[in-house]
């Protein structure tokens, strides 16, 4: 109810602006955004691995680009990070749920944002390369200007701990970006 509430309010935020105005796009992030949230909720609710993923497909550059646009929105105010993309334009089509991986790459790109500093640069790239077996894989990294991560917690980075953040940070961000990695059959790796 409060995300149907929300979202109407949104529809006639919208109305009220002529189409075309520079807020049209942020507007349609917050839609897009908030038609998410179910989704999310409903697979936290799901049991199984995602039945079909290899059926839906997944254009890695329309995605890197978005979400390019929404780590720029999500800086706070008064920091000053840069954001960059690097996107092989004959990447091919994907097999994966596009929500999902959206998701494992929206808190990958969140933690940069957190880790950088004032004047650093996040960084979010999709690119192929060939695998050990001489197969060509999809590659997609986040990287950021942080200080980097301690070595006594790299053997653990993607379990559930203690954050070293301030604030509501429950340290669960990476254990989720795992576990949807491995729902999708995809590697991560720091």
């Amino acid at each position: 109810n409060p995300l149907g509430i929300a979202k109407n309010y949104l529809a006639i935020l919208g109305k009220k602006l002529a189409e075309g105005n520079q807020v049209a796009g942020e507007l349609e992030i917050i839609r897009e955004e908030l038609d998410r949230i179910p989704r999310i909720v409903y697979g936290l609710t799901e049991s199984e691995k995602t039945v079909g993923t290899a059926d839906k497909r997944c254009d890695i550059n329309s995605l890197v680009r978005d979400l390019a646009v929404v780590a720029e929105s999500a800086i706070p105010p008064g920091k000053h990070i840069g954001v960059t993309t690097r996107i092989s334009q004959d990447l091919p089509i994907i097999h994966t749920d596009p929500s999902r991986f959206r998701q494992l790459l929206l808190n990958l790109l969140l933690n940069a944002l957190e880790a950088s500093p004032d004047g650093g640069e996040i960084g979010i790239e999709a690119y192929t390369s060939i695998d050990h077996r001489g197969e060509t894989q999809v590659m997609s990294t986040v990287r950021d200007a942080g200080p980097g991560i301690a070595v006594e917690r790299l053997k653990c980075l993607f379990e559930p701990q203690a954050s070293d953040k301030a604030g509501q940070h429950a340290g669960l961000g990476l254990a989720i970006v795992k576990t949807l990695a491995i729902e999708l059959d995809m590697t991560v790796a720091c």
